[in-house]
């Protein structure tokens, strides 16, 4: 591997990384809203928020990756 692939490659990593953190933390800001307003209103059990949370995780990567990734060529590239 070339030092240019393995640069660009780092660069993309640390873009790919940053970008899911922000994207996974409003997408669980939103659940977590709205499972805490469920368990406020007592729907749903408080100690089953985390749990609960924990069991919304693949489905939302199934949607955040693909645009992680877009995003992060995106700003890679366009340096």
């Amino acid at each position: 591997m070339r030092i240019l692939d393995r640069y660009l490659l780092a660069e993309l990593f640390q873009v790919w990384v940053a970008v899911l953190l922000v994207l996974l933390l409003i997408t669980f800001g939103t659940q977590a809203s709205e499972l805490l307003t469920e368990a406020v209103q007592g729907s749903v059990s408080p100690a089953l928020v985390g749990h609960l949370l924990l069991l919304k995780l693949p489905p939302a990567l199934e949607v955040v990756v693909p645009l992680v990734m877009l995003l992060a060529a995106l700003l890679t590239f366009g340096r």
